[in-house]
């Protein structure tokens, strides 16, 4: 390796070094953020369930599916008190 971080890059080889390091630390940074978000995985288990879900869609901010799904389960959580965890 002729390249190494924080160094000028001076040849074709070194480019290509860095082009390599650059998308490796972009997955690397990436790999990183996601890991500090919560996953859900929803596949949509009824017509009725799809058909509410796409009637909320939007192109606009609030949308896009996790939006959809964080209103519906706050709208849940506020009609059900009794199990809200935040008592």
């Amino acid at each position: 390796m002729t390249w190494q971080p924080g160094t000028p890059i001076r040849t074709e080889e070194g480019w290509r070094e860095w082009q390599e390091w650059r998308k490796e630390s972009i997955l690397v940074a990436q790999r990183k953020r996601r890991a500090k978000l919560r996953r859900i995985d929803y596949a949509d288990v009824s017509p009725q369930a799809a058909a509410i879900i796409d009637g909320l869609r939007t192109s606009g901010t609030g949308g896009d599916l996790s939006s959809i799904l964080n209103r519906i389960v706050c709208e849940w959580a506020a009609a059900f008190p009794e199990l809200n965890s935040d008592k």
